[in-house]
């Protein structure tokens, strides 16, 4: 027997995450109509703090292992906002249960709950790959009326609809949910974020950002996040200096906008980069997010002396030190790199190109125009008039 369960890395306490169980059973083809699926979320010690119903239970048979069936079931997990949380998360763990015919079987799924410090009032910003259907969250002390909301890329609008369904409570709020299919927006991915603005009662109004990425932003988000990442591992340093997907996704967008902006201009979208691009892309980025924590780490620098104790916390100079080294070497690398690109005639795109192009040798940046004060003129490069010069 084989199980998988995914879904769940860390959630905020009060709040829900999707989650699957999936199994590789020699069962009976007969109990599986009659199969069922729950969940308990427990602590290290045993103790329940919430329970559920599995989804529908979905059976196939294995194609590579005769008489083994492959079952799953999905399921929403509510964590409540009154389980107990220290101010790094705590590790609780989903106990899946799967009842098929007269045999239960059971699979584990550990994950990190956090404190409500990242659930406080208004929307929240959010991360989602384009294509997927995402749901957006507004919290508030009190209901509201006439809630809308609308989405805009720039200053144009690509949704708006109003918001009828009743909130979700919690202990310390109201949670308004709006459900969104990117596919049907005419948009596309991109670091750029769409502005989600929520409008409510008579004049409030309330924005974040909603970044629709693709499998390759996501991951150069991974890669930013494992080169950063590396020492908060398990180390009890503060939650609100780690790093998030959506702090990833913030550090790729200003890394682009330095790396398009510097030594030559240029202007890549990143949704696809690779080779010397995406390694100087994410050099930029990496710049913007160790000065970031750097300011970060300061503000929460502690010092202690007493008669027979000191203390101090500080670990802003690694941070400084870090983004230091790492604008040397773009300060070095980087624009003789964009000037390579330039011969070759690219400047922007996606960011897979970063070598010659097919038949192209080269640029030598003139433009052509019907002024453009080169002998024959513009009709005798282009057929264009009656041939004559």
């Amino acid at each position: 027997m084989s199980t998988i369960t995914t879904g769940i890395d860390a959630v905020t306490a009060g709040s829900t995450a999707q989650a699957y169980a999936q199994w590789e059973l020699p069962v009976k083809s007969a109990d599986l109509p009659s199969a069922s699926v729950t969940w308990t979320l427990i602590d290290g010690d045993g103790r329940v703090f919430n329970s559920g119903s599995g989804g529908p239970v979905v059976a196939n048979a294995s194609s590579v292992k005769p008489g083994m069936y492959i079952i799953r079931s999905d399921a929403t997990i509510l964590v409540p906002g009154t389980i107990p949380v220290n101010n790094n998360g705590t590790r609780y763990q989903i106990s899946w249960r799967l009842v098929c015919g007269s045999q239960d079987y059971y699979s584990f799924d550990n994950f990190t709950v956090h404190t409500q410090e990242y659930n406080r009032e208004g929307p929240t910003d959010i991360v989602e790959l384009f294509g997927t259907t995402s749901s957006v969250y507004l919290k508030t002390s009190n209901t509201v009326s006439n809630l809308n909301i609308a989405l805009y890329r720039g200053n144009s609008s690509v949704y708006t609809a109003p918001i009828d369904t009743s909130p979700t409570t919690d202990q310390d709020g109201y949670v308004y949910e709006a459900v969104i299919n990117t596919a049907s927006l005419s948009v596309s991915a991109s670091l750029d974020p769409l502005s989600v603005v929520w409008s409510y009662d008579t004049n409030q109004i309330e924005s974040s950002a909603m970044y629709l990425i693709n499998p390759s932003i996501l991951q150069a988000a991974r890669d930013l996040e494992s080169f950063l990442n590396k020492a908060l591992i398990d180390t009890g340093i503060d939650p609100s200096t780690t790093f998030s997907t959506v702090d990833m996704i913030r550090h790729l967008r200003v890394g682009a906008d330095i790396f398009n902006s510097v030594a030559r201009p240029t202007t890549f979208t990143m949704t696809n980069a690779a080779s010397g691009v995406r390694q100087y892309w994410l050099m930029y980025a990496a710049i913007d997010a160790c000065r970031s924590q750097y300011l970060a780490e300061g503000m929460k620098a502690f010092n202690f002396s007493g008669q027979t104790v000191s203390l101090d916390i500080d670990r802003s100079p690694f941070w400084d030190s870090m983004s230091q080294q790492l604008q040397s070497q773009a300060d070095q690398y980087v624009k003789p790199f964009k000037d390579n690109l330039a011969k070759y005639g690219i400047n922007g795109g996606d960011g897979s190109a970063s070598g010659p192009r097919p038949g192209n040798v080269g640029t030598i940046g003139i433009s052509l125009s019907p002024i453009t004060p080169l002998r024959f003129g513009y009709q005798r490069f282009f057929g264009g008039g009656n041939g004559q010069y």
